[in-house]
């Protein structure tokens, strides 16, 4: 019976986390641009994940390059395309992000993962698979030319080339 009441509680506890965890209250967003992952697998089901990365913040329209790293997801990261973003929001400004993650084949249900962060004075791209940098104001233009803000919903690009053109 005390386990009984024990399992209970806990699914109670963490369905109403899970329900507590809405978008609007994740203001920024974060573009995963490279990670390593390993994932913790327990009778066959996935357990867990951790790992490292590199990933931009958007916040108050700017861009900022971020180093991450976190030890406990509940779900694997997934590499983001440019028009893919993540809301988050700071933990601890500047070294802590809390990352929304909606929950795989569901709608309208999250989960967050903790990041340790580094902020860089550059921006991350991925140019032909590997990783580059550029610096925020270029980003900025590049954002500004593509009618790109993710914190405003503005995450389909525009203005972009046809394939083998140089896109500016």
């Amino acid at each position: 019976m005390k386990r009984l009441l024990l399992l209970s509680t806990l699914a109670a506890v963490s369905l109403g986390a899970a329900a507590a965890n809405k978008p609007e209250d994740f203001p920024l967003r974060v573009q995963i641009i490279m990670r390593a992952e390993r994932t913790h697998v327990h009778n066959g089901n996935f357990d867990f994940s951790h790992g490292t990365g590199q990933a931009n913040l958007f916040e108050n329209s700017e861009p900022i390059g971020l180093d991450f790293s976190y030890s406990i997801c509940p779900q694997p990261l997934s590499i983001s395309g440019p028009e893919e973003t993540l809301n988050a929001r700071w933990k601890k400004k500047g070294e802590e992000l809390t990352v929304l993650l909606p929950v795989l084949g569901k709608t309208d249900k999250y989960q967050t993962c903790d990041w340790k962060v580094s902020p860089k004075t550059v921006v991350y791209i991925r140019s032909r698979g590997a990783l580059r940098t550029m610096s925020p104001a270029d980003m900025k233009t590049w954002m500004q030319h593509h009618d790109f803000d993710p914190e405003h919903g503005k995450n389909q690009l525009k203005n972009l080339k046809n394939r083998g053109e140089k896109d500016e």
